[in-house]
């Protein structure tokens, strides 16, 4: 069972010198840090080495929230340097105030009660994040590993392996033989969990290095990002194992929009269908175009048609290889302005994914959200292609672009979407649509 409480998620940690610091207050024992240390442990919004960084909006995001520090003496973040043992226990403590402690603290033989950091070590040990290290001692200064931060991530957020299992390590880092074996199961439940992050080489853990400031930062944005939110980093570096990888699928026949007269295609349930074949209970959830909500889970049907039928209201569609997706305005209701832009996403022949949209209503019943169209795209490189659905919002001002973004998550079997903002500036495809309309 996964331990969360609102947007805390995060396990052990081998990361750099980051400070999680709650809201201009920081529960950190007397005394102060010495002279050198102290300098680390500041609050700064803006930093001035981090301009261009691979995780630059990361850190600049965790920072803005008030949950990471640098150095207040020339705004340095320095992301490549190490992370220390204490560095991290004051990172997770903060970061994850709201975790539930799972035991008594530990008095290591080396951290005094006036020590400095005495509170923080204290809370991450009572958490599960963090333990003593030999013969009763925190080694304090020690620094950590890439395997270690992960393993302190997965402990402390009580994340376990449901559907990636060890084995299949291999197929997703090309150096998972140099995993510490006691790191396995971690490291899997890790990677379920879209936590781990490698730059440059996605194949590449590098499990024992030591974790610099810029990748705790990267795991800790993965642990409490939203999904329907865009990434705080580059999806590209994200670790994951692509669909083909999982489960070998052979390719099925696709018979797409069939029309009246064609070969209805089969029933497929979850008793008889295969473990790619197997459809997801359609979802009943609607997303508001403007401030998307997560899925429910309705009660399931006893099947549904491997291919949708089309309706008479679509509006578009689009298919690259053997993803397609369907979008359709469902029956307005006559107790409300708004119309709802129905998203159907068919993968292999299967559907995948069926979700209302929310297009809300301005005035003279004019929508204020005004669906543009739909692409799909392979944004990440990862060879499963995304489903994009481009927006406006009209205003008495300059309209406002922003786009839905449907991700397959090959170890779950599902989409997941995310909102993508541009602002008053459209993305290029979309001002070239412009441009040939105009």
């Amino acid at each position: 069972m996964n331990r969360k409480i609102g947007d805390d998620k995060f396990t052990l940690g081998g990361v750099v010198a980051i400070i999680f610091l709650c809201q201009g207050e920081v529960s950190l024992a007397t005394p102060n840090p010495p002279p050198h240390e102290q300098a680390q442990w500041s609050t700064v919004n803006s930093f001035s080495d981090i301009q261009g960084h691979w995780a630059e909006r990361c850190i600049q995001t965790l920072a803005q929230r008030e949950v990471v520090g640098g150095n207040r003496e020339d705004d340095r973040f320095r992301p490549d340097e190490p992370m220390k043992r204490v560095e991290l226990a004051i990172i997770l403590s903060q970061a994850f105030s709201n975790v539930e402690t799972v035991r008594e603290p530990t008095n290591f033989a080396d951290i005094p009660t006036n020590y400095w950091a005495y509170d923080a070590i204290r809370e991450a040990d009572r958490k599960g994040f963090l333990s003593g290290y030999i013969a009763g001692a925190f080694n304090p200064m020690v620094t950590v590993s890439r395997a270690q931060v992960l393993t302190a991530l997965t402990q402390g957020l009580d994340y376990e392996p449901q559907l990636l299992s060890t084995q299949q390590l291999d197929q997703i880092f090309t150096d998972a033989d140099q995993i510490p074996e006691t790191a396995m199961t971690a490291i899997t439940a890790a990677t379920e969990n879209g936590l781990v992050v490698n730059y440059p080489d996605v194949k590449r853990l590098n499990p024992n290095q030591p974790a610099t400031r810029a990748e705790v930062a990267t795991f800790i944005c993965q642990a409490i990002a939203d999904s329907r939110q865009t990434p705080f980093i580059p999806t590209q570096y994200i670790a994951r194992v692509s669909a083909d990888e999982l489960s070998n699928p052979t390719p099925q026949p696709i018979v797409l929009n069939a029309k009246q007269g064609e070969e209805k295609p089969e029933i497929v349930t979850s008793a008889t269908a295969k473990p790619e074949e197997i459809i997801p209970p359609e979802s009943s959830s609607e997303i508001a175009a403007s401030e998307p909500s997560p899925n429910s889970s309705p009660e399931p049907s006893e099947s549904l048609p491997l291919i949708p039928e089309i309706p008479e209201t679509l509006e578009a569609t689009a298919r690259a290889e053997d993803v397609e997706a369907l979008l359709f305005y469902q029956p307005e209701e006559q107790t409300s302005n708004n119309r709802k832009l129905r998203l159907q996403i068919v993968r292999r022949g299967v559907l995948k994914f069926s979700e209302a949209i929310l297009l809300m209503a301005g005035r003279n019943n004019q929508p204020t959200d005004q669906f543009l169209g739909v692409e799909i795209e392979d944004i990440d490189q990862d060879k499963e292609p995304e489903i994009i659905l481009d927006f406006k919002i009209n205003s008495s001002n300059s309209p406002v672009y922003y786009s839905l973004i449907y991700r397959y998550n090959p170890i779950r079997g599902e989409y997941v979407p995310l909102r993508q903002d541009w602002g008053t500036t459209p993305p290029e495809r979309l001002q070239q649509q412009e441009n040939r309309e105009t």
